[in-house]
């Protein structure tokens, strides 16, 4: 997982490697709540946007994602169950639009959330 800032936006990006197939979700949620044990993550920010990755494993725990600049404050990543990683991001303003894109070569789901008036 990587993140950047871009001149309108701030970008998440999560590398899949592997075979079969990913299902992906993207939305919006009042508080970070982890599937699998319901704990309440503390990701901060204005509002949270959740994404879940379907059908992926996760070999090693992700660090937390802390940003100063852009439109993300940080980012929780964690294996949730075998098949299931679960992202919380948060945003620097309340419930800024993003796109969410799944590509091909590479594999990879890319969140784009962007600055207001983006």
């Amino acid at each position: 997982m990587t993140t950047e800032h871009l001149y309108d936006s701030s970008r998440v990006t999560y590398q899949l490697d592997g075979n079969g197939t990913v299902a992906w979700k993207v939305e919006y949620v009042s508080e970070a709540v982890r599937g699998g044990d319901s704990k309440v993550v503390d990701v901060g920010g204005r509002s949270i946007i959740q994404i879940d990755l379907m059908g992926v494993t996760a070999p090693q725990p992700f660090p937390p994602i802390t940003a100063q600049d852009g439109t993300i404050m940080a980012v929780e990543t964690a294996s949730v169950s075998s098949s299931i990683v679960q992202s919380f991001i948060g945003t620097a303003a309340a419930r800024p639009e993003f796109r969410a894109t799944g590509t091909e070569l590479p594999d990879q789901l890319v969140v784009d959330i962007f600055f207001a008036g983006g």
